[in-house]
């Protein structure tokens, strides 16, 4: 997860440290670099960020996943907002929607990738 963009590249954040003598954060990077936290921009979700990665869309909403199985289903609407819909005792399906709860906070695609596997313990791989 945590993809970020630097330098007009999307890459993975490996750590963040604070450095105590400067008063501010250093973020590694895949190559093992270390960047300053203010260079480093988040990658907002977006369509082609979604549809690359497999999330499908059906009835005015994303779906992160097509089992039959899930207590609970990531949605995203045509306006990127981010919602989820669980039901405690049965699955959920197209025909059971659960409860619905919105997640404003949720704008990027670190923050998806973070969501998604604090609810499965899997992570969710995002293609570009």
């Amino acid at each position: 997860g945590n993809l970020v963009i630097y330098k007009n590249k999307i890459q993975r954040v490996t750590c963040i440290l604070f450095v105590k003598e400067h008063n501010s954060y250093v973020v590694y990077l895949d190559d093992d670099f270390a960047y300053d936290y203010d260079d480093i921009k988040p990658v907002r979700i977006n369509e082609k960020l979604l549809i690359n990665s497999g999330i499908y869309f059906r009835s005015y909403f994303w779906y992160t996943e097509e089992k039959e199985t899930l207590r609970f289903r990531l949605l995203i609407n045509s306006y990127y907002k981010t919602w989820i819909c669980w039901d405690s005792k049965q699955k959920i399906t197209l025909e059971n929607r659960g409860i619905f709860q919105k997640l404003p906070h949720i704008k990027y695609a670190h923050q998806l990738q973070n969501l998604y596997f604090a609810l499965t313990g899997k992570e969710l791989e995002l293609k570009f």
